[in-house]
């Protein structure tokens, strides 16, 4: 049996840590020049009960918010409080939240293709 460590690898985007899907659509975001934020906390974020951290926001030219959901999501339905929050977001925004899941942004062609397709 070997001691060797398996490196999970790490992503960062804007200095923050990140998924892959995460990273794949940031990366996406940056080659076609669209401007954006990333984990933009509204009501709170993390610390408070409610509020919640927006994955993206993004400026073409106007603001639209992205949420970015893994393979975890994916599997099962999403559960009611997630609906609840992205209901809140919509309203918030007046406006769709695009979600998008693990195989839309899986790897960055996949992300390239994502964003031509539903931002672009």
């Amino acid at each position: 049996m070997s001691n060797v460590a398996v490196e999970t690898p790490t992503y960062e985007v804007k200095g923050l840590k990140a998924s892959s899907y995460e990273f794949f659509f940031a990366m996406a975001l940056e080659k076609f020049g669209i401007e954006y934020l990333f984990q933009v906390w509204y009501w709170g974020g993390r610390t408070v009960r409610g509020g919640q951290v927006l994955d993206f926001l993004i400026f073409r030219p106007f603001e639209r918010p992205v949420q970015i959901y893994g393979e975890f999501w994916h599997k099962g339905q999403m559960a009611s409080e997630d609906k609840l929050k992205l209901a809140l977001l919509e309203q918030f925004f007046q406006q769709e939240v695009l979600t998008l899941w693990g195989p839309d942004v899986g790897t960055y062609e996949d992300a390239l293709k994502t964003l031509r397709n539903k931002i672009l």
